[in-house]
């Protein structure tokens, strides 16, 4: 996924579920008779650990099942997107007032000066 961590590589990972016990011990067969045993629990969950603490990033929580008690978004989403999230909502609405000005301007003829510098003002902010 281009841009995820910075361009610097991820963990990608496949949970292997299987229809019974004798499925996952045909895989568990064929992956030693191919050389590539998978890795232990303690193995992934280490690497895991260590993987978050290098890279900073938060350890997600998740619901097990639909009646747990919901959990707060991790601080990164509340400290980093949602003051953007809500810089561009307030965008909109700033957006939204100056084409409804404008419209009621139409037909007039003349533009006020106090509200051409408003748009001036905020097409500047939002191209930088």
């Amino acid at each position: 996924m281009k841009g995820v961590l910075d361009g610097r590589d991820y963990p990608v990972i496949g949970i292997p579920i299987y229809k019974s016990e004798e499925w996952a011990e045909l895989r568990q067969k064929q992956e030693k008779l191919l050389g590539s045993d998978q890795t232990d629990q303690q193995d992934l969950r280490r690497y895991f650990q260590l993987f978050l603490k290098l890279y900073e990033v938060e350890e997600p929580s998740l619901k097990v099942r639909p009646d747990d008690p919901q959990l707060a978004p991790p601080s990164f989403y509340s400290e980093t997107f949602v003051p953007g999230w809500v810089e561009s909502a307030r965008e909109v609405i700033e957006q939204d007032k100056l084409i409804e000005e404008s419209s009621k301007d139409e037909g007039r003829g003349e533009i006020d000066e106090a509200k051409l510098m408003r748009i001036i003002e905020w097409l500047s902010k939002t191209i930088s």
